[in-house]
């Protein structure tokens, strides 16, 4: 039996997405009213054809909750498809995640210079990047991208599950000097208010290999080559 031999194929796709469009579970009673009232197609016909698309998998049946309705094969294809299209894809390079997560790593080691030793927390760096883009990321989705990351070799997960910067040549090296190479950090007596960070802009400076730390005009961290 092929295609061409469901006489009624067209209009019971048609009564499937009518029903639908009409929030109304196409069961097949549903269907067969329809398929009645509109081209007067009598209900044994109208069962046997829609068993025939079941057949083709020009219909799917779909069972929920001990009651059976039927969908339009094409359409829920191509939602399908469509759903996977608009799925972001982790593996190619996101540039503007880059740009955040190397920010994100700079500021908050600028604030906790202890994090170039004990690497920088995840539930911080995803803080810190959703209090700049909270539109285009989730805390999942940044989750996932810090792991993209991890693997490609841009950071560095370790024992303790902080993150640092990785080898990868593609991404900045940075190390304690480069941080204190334009700011002096210095942490005066705890009172009662707690321990305040005092930054003081250095006097002299000193060559170094590395990187610099530094701010643009638009207040965002950067590393600089020296």
């Amino acid at each position: 039996m092929s295609v061409c031999d469901i006489k009624h194929k067209d209009r019971i796709l048609e009564a499937i997405d009518q029903l639908r469009s009409r929030k109304a579970r196409p069961d097949s009673h549903r269907i067969c009213n329809y398929l009645m009232r509109r081209f007067g197609i009598n209900a044994i016909d109208a069962k046997l054809d829609l068993q025939k698309c079941v057949d083709k998998d020009i219909v799917l049946r779909v069972e929920y909750k001990g009651s059976t309705s039927y969908r339009n094969a094409a359409k829920k294809f191509s939602h399908l498809r469509r759903d996977r299209e608009n799925l972001p894809d982790t593996n190619k390079p996101n540039r503007k995640f880059v740009a955040l997560l190397t920010n994100a790593i700079a500021e908050l080691i600028v604030h906790e210079p202890d994090y170039l030793e004990v690497g920088v927390p995840g539930p911080e760096l995803i803080r810190n990047i959703l209090s700049k883009d909270n539109v285009r990321y989730t805390k999942k989705y940044i989750s996932i991208l810090l792991e993209k990351e991890v693997e490609s070799g841009g950071l560095v997960k370790m024992e303790n599950g902080n993150y640092l910067v990785g080898p990868s040549p593609t991404k900045t090296e940075f190390s304690r000097e480069s941080v204190t190479e334009s700011y002096v950090i210095t942490k005066p007596p705890r009172d009662e208010q707690g321990t305040q960070m005092v930054y003081k802009k250095k006097e002299a400076s000193r060559k170094v290999d590395k990187f610099r730390l530094k701010k643009n005009k638009n207040g965002e961290w950067y590393f600089h080559g020296s």
